[in-house]
């Protein structure tokens, strides 16, 4: 988009029957709900309550190597 606009402002270009100003905006869209989809699901790990970990005092019935 970047490239286009550079035409718009130097050349006078019209930029409403280009095929890269749909591309690009398209491809904004995708990385917006990209970065969208990444961060719900950050939020989904982080939110889920810890798992209690667990100390084992004693075995009973195994044999030490």
């Amino acid at each position: 988009n970047l490239y286009l606009t550079f035409e718009r402002i130097f050349y006078d270009k019209f930029l409403s029957n280009r095929p890269l100003l749909f591309l690009g905006v398209l491809l904004i869209i995708v990385g917006v709900q990209f970065i969208s989809i990444g961060l719900i699901g950050e939020m989904m790990v982080e939110s889920r309550p810890d798992v209690n970990t667990y100390k084992v005092k004693k075995t009973i019935g195994f044999e030490a190597d």
